[in-house]
């Protein structure tokens, strides 16, 4: 079924300067009022929607003080822009406003939000920005030369970042993990790996100079390296659903040993099909030379300059094209599933939605709009204009929200842990050993402190976990059989320290593991060590340790030094998401900041509690 015909609205007719006029002078007024506003994040109100034709509604307006230079960008529910006025805002997708936040130099080069819906910001002066939900800084870095593009994520929220033209990793806490040289110069920004199933890592693909498309795992190691003989003009990876993450689910034959890892498009408009192992074949050749690539999990959008588009299936090969009148792509992407899906395209021009046939459903044509015009699953259209407002049409169906991608516990790293445990007879030669085994803490802690742990990034997380939870090898009891000591190493010390050093990895694959150390470490002060560590990370995505906490405090009442670290750790946890996502965490505060506890745990608790209830 045919739904809409072409649209036009327009999104930024401002009156011109000159003419003194009653709407001149009430934006004024309103301009005056927002200047006046306090400088810092807080909230603002949107604007109310004015009247728009019946065919596109228009669902909000928000004023921004002043024209768009980065965004809008739309992710999880969320849309991020950043004015000429030096400031992002924040807002969900029904107009309210979540925050707003300045910052006095380095104007924003991109804005990339990560898997836990916090944003990337790189600035021109080479620095990094990391924003949580409310516009919060998280941590900032300074990069390591010219930011050429935004990043890409693994999905444990680690960053792929091309700077003054090498390779740099950075864990979701922003600590450093490798560089690696390219082997020539990066042409399109980097696209994240997915794993290849059970045993297969997380990487990152770059289109270099000579027609060359190089691989690396996610610990920075060379995986393969495709010579296309053409230059490489767009470059999409596959989504974990093209590449089942279980031996159960995963496909028989060539492609289950092989599965498709990225597509490429070439300048001829030829297309390449990548698998995990670096094998390429040639797919269809395009009638248009794509600028833009969107994996999904049935196959890939492409979208040309001059708002052509086609749809591929999962082999490469090409289902429908299509030409719209959205001028040059800024978004692209299938949304929903099914028959009932949408292939969506928006440009400079507007937006424009297909069925899964390739039947055209809706177009809108938006002019005078500043920046990117995006499409988002809940069927809006966002569009900077250069009356310093943010339109948002309601342009199509509101499509369910994807999973979150957040990491399990299949590879975290107390599963590695645990079957570095069983399958390593020589892993835990040292844990009887203290000095021996300080030595190799230290080794590790220095390695961290560089930014070079590389490779041995998921060795070192599985045997810091293993430390941390005690699983070596008991020793030989007297009187035979092993020795009723507890944990192994029975070092707190150690353990403390292994704790300390998961949380400098900076990564959420951490956070169950401190979760259980937390919840069963006979030692209070080593489990203080895990508190302080998932506050160093900032992540705890499956919400295993604000649940230990709660839990702990209906049993028993928790030692001062550990209450103090778990309220920090709340805190920390916080301020890295703009949210807490658990209220039973508040509770828990509730009852810490009450006897019979005493005056320096009560106060803090209360200082917490008044810091969620105003708002980071």
């Amino acid at each position: 079924m045919r739904a809409t015909a072409g649209m036009e609205t327009k999104a930024g007719a401002a009156p011109p300067f000159r003419a003194w006029s009653a709407v001149r002078s009430a934006r004024l007024v309103l301009a005056a009022l927002l200047l006046a506003l306090p400088r810092s994040p807080a909230p603002l109100t949107a604007q109310s929607a004015a009247a728009a034709p019946a065919d596109a509604p228009l669902a909000f307006r928000f004023a921004l003080r002043g024209r768009p230079v980065a965004g809008p960008v739309v992710a999880r529910g969320q849309v991020w822009v950043v004015s000429e006025s030096r400031e992002l805002f924040v807002l969900d997708e029904s107009g309210r406003a979540l925050a707003r936040r300045a910052w006095d130099s380095g104007a924003p080069r991109f804005i990339a939000p990560d898997p836990f819906g916090r944003a990337l910001v790189g600035l021109s002066d080479g620095r990094l920005l990391l924003l949580n939900r409310a516009g919060g800084e998280v941590w900032t870095a300074k990069a390591g030369g010219l930011i050429s593009a935004p990043p890409a994520f693994g999905s444990d929220g680690r960053s792929f970042l091309v700077a003054g033209g090498r390779l740099e990793c950075r864990a979701a806490s922003g600590a450093p993990l490798w560089r690696a040289e390219l082997p020539g110069a990066a042409l399109l920004a980097p696209a994240a790996l997915a794993s290849g199933g059970a045993r297969s890592r997380e990487g990152v693909a770059l289109a270099v100079a000579g027609g060359r498309i190089a691989a690396f795992d996610e610990d920075g190691e060379p995986r393969w390296l495709v010579e296309t003989g053409a230059q490489v003009a767009a470059l999409a990876a596959a989504p974990p659903a093209f590449t089942p993450a279980t031996p159960d689910s995963a496909p028989t034959g060539t492609d289950a040993a092989n599965p498709a890892a990225l597509l490429a498009t070439l300048g001829d408009g030829s297309v390449l099909l990548v698998r995990a192992d670096g094998a390429a074949e040639k797919g269809a050749r395009l009638p248009f030379v794509p600028v833009l690539l969107e994996g999904d999990a049935e196959g890939w959008v492409a979208a040309g300059p001059s708002g052509e588009l086609a749809r591929l299936d999962a082999t490469g090969a090409l289902v429908w094209s299509a030409r719209t009148e959205t001028g040059a792509p800024h978004s692209a992407g299938r949304f929903g599933s099914g028959a009932e899906g949408r292939v969506v395209v928006s440009g400079s021009r507007g937006a424009a939605s297909f069925d899964p046939a390739g039947v055209p459903m809706r177009a809108l044509a938006v002019r005078g709009a500043v920046g990117p015009v995006v499409a988002s699953p809940a069927g809006r259209v966002y569009a900077g204009a250069t009356d310093w407002i943010l339109y948002a049409f309601d342009f199509e169906l509101s499509f369910p929200a994807p999973r979150s991608d957040a990491p399990g516990e299949a590879s975290g790293y107390a599963a590695s842990a645990r079957v570095l445990a069983s399958g390593d007879p020589l892993w835990a030669w040292d844990f009887q050993d203290s000095d021996a085994l300080r030595a190799g803490l230290a080794e590790l802690a220095k390695t961290l402190r560089s930014g070079t742990i590389g490779t041995e990034e998921r060795y070192a997380g599985a045997w810091a976990a293993a430390v941390g939870l005690g699983l070596g090898p008991a020793p030989a009891s007297p009187f035979g059989g092993p020795a009723p000591y507890g944990p192994q190493p029975i070092d707190p010390l150690a353990r403390a320290r292994a704790c300390e050093l998961l949380g400098a990895l900076g990564s959420p694959r951490a956070a169950s593991a401190l979760a259980e150390i937390w919840s069963a470490d006979p030692d209070q002060a080593v489990r203080a060590a895990a508190a302080r560590a998932i506050g160093a990370i900032g992540l705890d995505p499956d919400g295993a340790f604000l649940s230990a906490f709660a839990g702990a405090l209906d049993r028993s009442v928790l030692d001062e030094g550990l209450a103090l670290a778990s309220i920090d750790a709340v805190e920390a946890l916080y301020r890295a998401n703009g949210s807490l996502g658990d209220a039973s965490a508040a509770l828990a505060l509730v009852r810490l900041a009450a006897k019979p506890y005493g005056s320096a745990v009560r106060s803090r608790a209360a200082k917490v509690l008044s810091l969620l209830a105003r708002g980071p």
